[in-house]
């Protein structure tokens, strides 16, 4: 099911492990993403050069901010396809959501109003700074519907000293989505000290991008080079490594 790993340099293409990203914010002006067409055209002819052959991007979902409905992210979908086609990129493009844990969400699980990733992953997430208390619940109600809970960033909350949380959370069924670069201090120092004793507990699942801006996609380049996360695959078996 996953594809062997390939050397890191293949001529002078860097080929960085991934090929789907499952985490970005590239639809314009409909979160707090890139803000034009023209920014999301050079970061995906970045991802390109870098080896990605699918990107699933994922506008956030928030209830009192970002209320954006499954019609919206489809129809913003076929307009950044369009664009895609028109400068000549090459990469798949398709679209999911990052779910916040608000009553919104709750109510779209309810309704089963979801764009799930790869057909079975739902991506969510949590406050930063405090654990959401019916966040298990939500968990199940995922489940319940057929769908596998996947957690965005879990080395990103602030909330979490005690790491056994982790280990929680993944006997409830959830699967960990980790930011790349956070292997690079990107996001902090404690938010790598996490993603570390998830990389080395074997706790990672998905590798995203989570690209907001060009300068992240310029920054994740040059992280590819450096080859700071290549550790990982030894201990973790990452979805979105298969060709």
């Amino acid at each position: 099911m996953f594809g062997s790993i390939k050397k890191f340099f293949d001529n002078k293409r860097i080929t960085p492990l991934l090929y789907i990203d499952i985490h970005s914010h590239l639809i314009p002006n409909i979160d707090d993403g890139v803000k034009s067409f023209d920014e999301s055209i050079k970061i995906l002819k970045t991802l390109e050069s870098i080896g990605y052959k699918k990107v699933i991007t994922t506008p956030h979902v928030i209830g009192d901010c970002y209320n954006n409905s499954t019609k919206k992210l489809l129809d913003m979908l076929y307009l950044l396809r369009q664009k895609a086609k028109e400068n000549g990129i090459d990469i798949e493009l398709d679209i999911s959501a990052e779910y916040y844990c608000d009553e919104e969400f709750v109510d779209r699980l309810k309704s089963n109003d979801l764009l799930p990733i790869l057909g079975r992953y739902i991506l969510f997430e949590t406050s930063y700074v405090s654990l959401t208390p019916y966040l298990l619940d939500i968990v199940y109600q995922i489940k319940l519907n057929g769908y596998i809970p996947l957690l965005a960033h879990p080395e990103r909350y602030n909330y979490i000293s005690d790491f056994a949380i982790y280990s929680k959370w993944r006997e409830a069924g959830i699967k960990f989505q980790v930011n790349i670069l956070s292997f690079d201090g990107y996001y902090g120092i404690y938010s790598k000290k996490r993603v570390e004793f998830l990389a080395k507990s074997g706790f990672i699942d998905v590798i995203g991008s989570d690209i907001h801006s060009y300068s992240d996609a310029t920054r994740i380049q040059e992280l590819f080079k450096k080859g700071l996360y290549e550790y990982i695959f030894k201990d973790n078996t990452i979805i979105n490594s298969s060709n």
